[in-house]
């Protein structure tokens, strides 16, 4: 750890974090119909507190529990054919990029640090089993990491209530 101190009384002070309006991620979601769509959205109900002894904007309510972690590595002209999601997840790209394909023609490439929330399951209560399709391009690894969630998988357009504070689909 760190060896010296601030020597600046004024650094012990707690200050307001300014709390961004939301954190941008993205959300692949069913409609009644078993079609897949994607839809940028924004994280919210972030309040100021102390994580780690330092105050932050966090987000640590209303959220599923996470079920299992996994690392992935998705290999260069990786080609995965329609299918739905084994668990409602996030994932996050750690580095490369990878691209996802909607049902309804829309294709997002997302890149390192961005986050996709998926519930597009086998389970899903849409008329017919929702899938996407994914991939990388470009002879490029993607590396990622994914945390599957304690979540009943949505549809129409409710977009992920519990992380969008407001509608996003």
């Amino acid at each position: 750890g760190p060896t010296s101190k601030p020597t600046d009384s004024s650094s012990k002070c707690a200050m307001a974090v300014p709390i961004a309006p939301n954190v941008p991620y993205w959300h692949l979601w069913a409609s009644a119909d078993g079609e897949t769509h994607i839809t940028k959205c924004r994280m919210q109900k972030l309040e100021s507190k102390a994580y780690a002894k330092t105050l932050q904007a966090v987000r640590d309510k209303e959220l599923p529990a996470a079920t299992k972690i996994v690392f992935t590595e998705i290999g260069p002209s990786f080609d995965n054919p329609w299918h739905p999601c084994p668990a409602p997840q996030f994932v996050t790209v750690l580095s490369g990029t990878w691209w996802v394909e909607t049902s309804d023609g829309t294709k997002q490439e997302m890149g390192p640090g961005e986050v996709l929330f998926q519930d597009n399951t086998a389970n899903s209560p849409a008329a017919k089993t929702p899938q996407h399709y994914s991939g990388t391009e470009q002879g490029e690894v993607c590396q990622q990491l994914i945390v599957q969630v304690d979540y009943t998988p949505q549809v129409s357009g409710l977009v992920a209530p519990l992380f969008c504070a407001q509608g996003c689909g």
